[in-house]
This record gives structure tokens, sequence and C-alpha cells, in this order.
């Protein structure tokens, strides 16, 4: 194992409609009419014992018309790397998790859809007691409040208001990715001041136009915007371009924060 590993999950999808989750928190939604790979790092998701990779696929539409739940690909792992290495389907660094649905549902008539999941360990960094043990929040209408929050604290360009509410998420990266807290909260400090509020940011929204998305059985809420889109974002540029900071929020020693 490498030391401070740093875990990616290595995916090839080919001809399904997919939802990829860790430890219950979302982190692909995709459409592999034509094959794609991904590789997030995900550090900042694992537990240590008894990770839970869950699969959902559908068949989508293909150059050959629709898929059948037997032409649905995903095979991949989780690896550790060190900082700075090649991350690649060929490059598959410290396997501590093989996939392959193919592999994994031979001899089984396929549901639909076709749910799988896989459980692996890790060393390094773990975030059980938010992942797997923090309170549930049941009642979405702080959730709301909490939105209009940070869109005025953006809003009166408050940096030390932010840093407040994004600290979990920044101790949290700093531990995940062997940074220091300090390092990670100039960082961002930095992107907040230099990106984001010049942008400038696109805060046209209110408590209505929130959309609050449930992970990790209740304990962690992405808020968006109706339909889906990031609630924090700047106003597109001349090329259409536009910066984002996710949120994903959850109760922190009984306070609503942001944690990733």
């Amino acid at each position: 194992m490498q030391d401070k590993p740093i875990f990616h999950l290595n995916l090839s999808l080919r001809a399904c409609l997919a939802r990829v989750t860790l430890n219950g928190f979302q982190l692909l939604a995709v459409d592999a009419r034509a094959p794609i790979s991904v590789a997030p790092p995900v550090n900042q998701l694992l537990v240590g014992k008894g990770n839970v990779l869950g699969i959902q696929a559908l068949p989508t539409i293909t150059r050959k018309g629709m898929s059948s739940p037997l032409d649905i690909d995903i095979t991949g792992s989780v690896s550790a790397y060190k900082a700075g290495d090649i991350v690649a389907p060929d490059e598959a660094g410290d396997v501590v998790l093989s996939i392959d649905v193919q592999k994994a549902l031979a001899g089984q008539v396929p549901a639909i859809p076709l749910q799988l999941s896989f459980e692996f360990d890790n060393e390094g960094p773990a975030f059980p007691e938010l992942l797997r043990e923090a309170e549930p929040i049941e009642d979405p209408e702080p959730l709301l409040a909490y939105a209009t929050r940070l869109r005025d604290l953006f809003a009166a360009s408050d940096v030390v208001g932010l840093v407040k509410e994004f600290a979990p998420k920044i101790r949290d990266f700093g531990q995940a990715y062997y940074e220091t807290e300090a390092r990670m909260r100039d960082d961002f400090v930095e992107f907040v001041q230099g990106k984001l509020l010049p942008g400038p940011m696109d805060l046209a929204f209110g408590a209505t136009d929130i959309l609050p998305v449930s992970m990790c059985e209740g304990r962690i809420w992405e808020l968006m915007r109706k339909p889906k889109r990031p609630l924090l974002q700047t106003v597109p540029d001349k090329d259409g371009s536009q910066l984002q900071i996710p949120v994903y929020v959850a109760k922190v020693d009984g306070a609503l924060r942001v944690v990733r």
C-alpha cells in the first residue's frame, strides 16, 4: 500500500444509464451511450472498514438502438495511488476493489434496474462519523433557510462568514489529502476572493427555487437549484463558462454546515 494513499474510483462504462454511490454519497450519474471512463478521487468519502460502493444501472439508447440489460458493461477498480501518479485504466495503482458488473451477474437473470454493491476496506483517511453516524435531517425546511444564508453571505462578500460555514469541509479535505487545515482554508479564501466573488455570482434565487437532495440516508443533503442546477455559481462569461462550488450540508455539533 502507498504511503499517504490517494484512492480513486476508476470506472469504464458502456451502454447504460448509471448512478454510482460510495457509502451512500452520490459520486456519478452518467449516460454512457458511448463508452466513457472516469477516475474521481474518493478519499473524502471513505470510512475505513466496510466501504460500500453501490451501482444502479439501466439500459440506454446507443448508436445501435436501445441497449439490453445484457449489454450493460461497467468495469474498473478502487485503487490507491501516491501523489503525482498517473491515474488511468491501464495504470491501476494498488487495487483494493475490482469491479466487473457482467462478471458479478454471470448466471443470473438481470433485473431492471441492475443494482449491485461491492465492499472494501481502506487504510488512511476515514470519515465514519459523518457518513455513517451523523444525525439524519428529516425536515427539509431548515435546509432552504440555510441555502439562503449562504446566498446572503456571498451577496455580502462575507468571506469570514463563508469560512465558518465551510469549515467542516475545509478540515476534512485537509485530512483526506494530507494538507494542513490552514493551507486548505487559504486555498478556499483565494478561490472565493479571486474567482467566485469577482465572477460575479449568480444569486438570483429564493427559498422556493431550492432543491434539497438526500444522500447517506438523510445524513447529508446536496443543495441545488430547481430543476437541477448548482446552488452557488458565477454568471456565465462571454464564452458561457461558469465557476461553481458544490454544496453538501449536514448537522455538525447540532448546526447545519457545509461538509463536502
